[in-house]
């Protein structure tokens, strides 16, 4: 299952490289004229993929000398700052409402209401206990998942918002709080379903599909659990932050 996940991830970082290549083949041919390294390098280099040492110092000593590709590379970094912020953001209610809207019939969504039992907090974290709520299809708009039961959250509760997702045969976990909105090194363990899931930035994981009365009236546990982030790429980063 981890193997899959990997050769995903490397399959659509692969994709995107192609894709980036693809876009800057006709701009390269009129920056060749003047020597430049072409917008595809540029972004390559700000990327940080895709170029060997050589290629890179070339580069980067190229940016000292033509304000042309200073500007292009300028704004590819703005782009790609401002991408990567995004794809940190915590998923609104309105998103994840669209998105079961027009999802399949077959998928199953709902969330959990997540209410504090600081009694019974351990080494796995602080405890909370479930309550299941499971969509229904509806033929309005007018009952928006905000609306439905997050409002009148007591003090301190958290939102495990959820869907399955039948091509990876996995539930998608989408945590939500008044409290914060970067989940980064948040760890989530379900006695009897799921050891531990650990989140990304946005809020998001994935455990094996379950039957959902499992995770009715249970009490689950939320740690932190900050690891080094490795030495990765700029593309590496935004590939982890759309892929949990």
């Amino acid at each position: 299952m981890l193997l899959q996940e990997k050769n995903n991830k490397h399959n659509l970082q692969a994709r995107l490289l192609s894709l980036i290549i693809a876009a800057h083949t006709m701009t390269n041919l009129s920056r060749t004229t003047r020597n430049c390294p072409g917008s595809m390098q540029l972004e390559l280099l700000c990327l940080e993929e895709g170029l060997n040492d050589e290629d890179r110092k070339r580069s980067q000593m190229h940016l000292q000398q033509c304000g042309d590709c200073r500007q292009t590379s300028k704004e590819l970094d703005t782009f790609y700052a401002i991408l990567t912020q995004e794809m940190r953001r915590t998923i609104n209610n309105s998103s994840f409402d669209f998105t079961k809207r027009i999802s399949s019939d077959k998928v199953q969504s709902g969330h959990l209401i997540c209410e504090p039992l600081p009694q019974m907090n351990n080494g796995h974290g602080q405890a909370f206990r479930t309550k299941l709520n499971i969509d229904v299809p509806r033929e309005t708009d007018d009952e928006k998942i905000d609306a439905v039961s997050f409002r009148s959250l007591k003090k301190h509760s958290l939102v495990i918002r959820f869907m399955t997702d039948s091509v990876s045969s996995k539930l998608i976990l989408a945590l939500w709080s008044l409290d914060t909105d970067d989940f980064h090194g948040w760890v989530l363990h379900i006695p009897g379903v799921s050891e531990s899931v650990r989140f990304n930035s946005a809020g998001l994981a994935k455990i094996p599909q379950v039957n959902l009365e499992r995770l009715d009236d249970k009490v689950i546990y939320l740690g932190f659990d900050m690891v080094p982030s490795p030495n990765e790429s700029r593309l590496q980063k935004i590939i982890k932050s759309m892929v949990s």
